[in-house]
């Protein structure tokens, strides 16, 4: 039988530990990048999410590195540098802030966020929550809370801002056709460049378009900043003989507050009320992808060849097929 004394010492000791545990909990999100940007979301089997992370980010910055013409040394075969090399990248070693991509923790097993942190990144202004209000100023807006068009106004008296707006840059990255130049390099015929990172834990690489929290209200704005931006271009991908058809994809992973046919059937509403697009659930000319990692949320209005390559963007099948071995 233990002693009290020993038994006070384990429970002081299990005591102390509780609170770390609970700071570290505590800070689980807070380095998390700015809903708004775009990024792409792996998927991977439970337990691998570091490996997908680091396999994920070495493949983004490939193709970013390509695509801006900067060297890049494949993580695979690294480089021997001598005592002086090692020296001087250490000095010249960039500021994190500078990385093109982090990393959102959505706090879901099996997925990993990698969200674009370059300046201008965005296709869509961010959302502004409104200031507080005088009790008096929120009885007399609540009555109109749910007309969507006087939520798109900027009251400057109360600096109220909940609209999304489309911004006329040109985004220095895009996640759609990044996803579009992988699929394409481990599809093909020909084997890969040997300096392209693996994907070996990577299954699935979903392009978004633009990122928001996970509620009806800022779906609806962020899709109505996607079909500012996105319409014209989209609409002239095929000729007007008939209509435009389309679909709406939605996943949902620990999220309770949002239901499967409230999003759908609010983004079908909204999409039919400013186009004459009309809906077509097999082969649509575009697809409407929701995917909801609990309290984040990514939108995406992409045309069909976009999963043409490759079902639901599944990289997992692709190597199969190749016959490369994942582990």
């Amino acid at each position: 039988m233990s002693s009290p004394s020993s038994t006070a010492a384990v429970v002081s000791s299990n005591h102390n530990k509780r609170p770390r545990e609970t700071n570290k909990r505590r800070q689980h999100y807070t380095n998390n990048p700015q809903r708004g940007g775009p990024g792409i979301l792996l998927t991977c089997e439970s337990g691998r999410e570091g490996k997908c992370r680091r396999e994920g980010l070495d493949i983004l910055r490939f193709y970013w590195n390509t695509q801006t013409n900067a060297p890049s040394t494949p993580s695979n075969e690294p480089k021997q540098l001598s005592l002086e090399e090692e020296l001087i990248a250490l000095k010249t070693k960039k500021d994190p802030n500078d990385e093109p991509f982090g990393i959102f923790d959505t706090g879901c097993k099996g997925t990993v966020f990698v969200m674009c942190t370059l300046p201008n990144c965005s296709m869509i202004s961010p959302i502004r929550k409104p200031k507080t209000q005088e009790p008096s100023e929120a009885s007399a807006t609540s009555e109109h809370s749910i007309d969507r068009s006087k939520k798109r106004r900027l009251d400057e008296s109360n600096g109220m801002s909940t609209t999304c707006t489309a911004l006329q840059e040109q985004p220095p990255w895009d996640p759609v056709q990044t996803v579009r130049n992988v699929v394409h390099d481990l599809s093909s015929a020909e084997l890969s460049n040997a300096a392209i990172p693996g994907s070996r834990f990577v299954t699935r690489m979903i392009p978004v378009q633009a990122t928001c929290f996970a509620s009806l209200d800022e779906i609806g704005l962020v899709l109505d900043g996607l079909l500012d931006r996105l319409l014209p271009t989209l609409s002239s991908k095929k000729s007007h003989e008939a209509p435009l058809t389309f679909s709406v994809n939605f996943k949902r992973r620990n999220c309770t507050a949002l239901t499967r046919d409230a999003v759908i059937e609010q983004v079908a509403t909204q999409i039919v009320s400013r186009t004459s697009w009309t809906v077509k659930l097999r082969e649509p000319d575009f697809t409407v992808l929701i995917e909801v990692c609990k309290t984040l949320c990514g939108v995406s209005i992409l045309p069909s060849s976009c999963q043409t390559v490759a079902r639901n963007f599944n990289l997992a099948n692709l190597r199969t097929k190749r016959g490369i071995a994942s582990e």
